[in-house]
This record gives structure tokens, sequence and C-alpha cells, in this order.
């Protein structure tokens, strides 16, 4: 993984500085870049990295998201839908975020948001049906991509998300709460169904 780690990053850093950032804040995020972030989730599509508090341009933690897909038929997906990055800050923003992005090329989008720093875990049930009326669903989904945070159930991780105005489908919904059931705990997961 390390040689994965290396490869992307030398790749991100050569596009960033090919083709800067125009939003204040991600450009500062990209240059934070240059020195050591830490990496969270890596694939020959995406990155994720954490950029430190210290690094960062408001004293916050960030997390930077780097989409830059190598597949087949990459191009077609393009088409039929906007890029992730500016989907996932959509989606957030959507949810009450801070969330924000970019497509500096056909192939190479940014998205960042402040890190979410878990809480103690509240009940599940009501959370979850907090986030379908906020017409969150996730066909993706596990608890960790989710986070208490203030109280309230986050998603970590909106990558395959989708937002349905007026609330989440009755039957992405129940594939949710099945989805979740089953990753949890015995007791917690029971609750849900």
């Amino acid at each position: 993984m390390d040689d994965l780690v290396r490869h992307n990053l030398v790749r991100i850093r050569e596009r960033l500085h090919d083709r800067p950032p125009r939003d204040p804040v991600l450009a500062a995020l990209a240059g934070a870049l240059a020195a050591a972030p830490e990496p969270l989730r890596v694939s020959p599509h995406r990155t994720v990295f954490r950029i430190p508090a210290e690094d960062a341009p408001d004293g916050r933690s960030w997390l930077v998201k780097v989409v830059h897909p190598r597949r087949r038929g990459a191009w077609l997906r393009r088409l039929l839908r906007p890029p992730a990055a500016l989907r996932e800050a959509d989606l957030d923003r959507r949810l009450g975020g801070e969330g924000r992005a970019e497509q500096l090329a056909l192939d190479f989008g940014l998205f960042a948001r402040p890190w979410i720093e878990p809480g103690p875990p509240g009940d599940w049930w009501t959370g979850l049906r907090d986030l379908h009326e906020r017409g969150f669903s996730d066909p993706d989904l596990a608890p960790a991509d989710l986070a208490w945070t203030d109280g309230r159930l986050r998603p970590l991780d909106l990558g395959h998300a989708r937002w349905t105005p007026g609330g989440a489908p009755p039957l992405a919904r129940e594939a949710d709460l099945g989805a979740l059931a089953a990753a949890l705990p015995a007791a917690a997961g029971r609750r849900l169904l």
C-alpha cells in the first residue's frame, strides 16, 4: 500500500501544480498536501487524506478526498451524472456541512470538509430516521461511515450516497436499515428492525 500512496501523492501533487484550485480554502488545503498528510483510504481511483489542524488554513483538521478515476467508462459516468467531488460537496451542504469541491479536470476532482470528531453514540434508529427525513440514503451504508456528533448522526463517506427532495424513498430507507442492522452489534441491530 505504501507504493500506491506514494504513487498517488506524486500524481496528485503534479496535477495540483498544473491546475491549482480557485477556492482559497481548497488551494490552502492543496498546499498542505505538499507536507506529509495522513492517508486514510487509498485506491487507484480516489485518495482520502486527513490534513491536521496545524497544516490547515483555519486551524481545524480537514478531510480531503482527491478523485482521480482510472476506470473504463469513466467518461460515460461523467456524462450521465455530475462528478463525484461535486456530488459529495452538494450532499454535504444539504445535510448541514461545510463541504467544498472543485472539478479541476475531467478526471480530477477535489472534495474537502472539516474533520468530524465522533462523539458518544446515540440511538441509531432516531439518527438514521433523521437522515432519511432530510433526504439521505446510501446503498453502501456501514456503521464505520457514520459518526455521532453534537447529538446527531452524520455520514462520513458520501461517495455512494444519494439525496432525494422530500425524504429518502421507502425502499432506500428499508435497505439502509437492513444494512445497518446487519452490521451493528446484535443488541443495537435488533432495535433497528
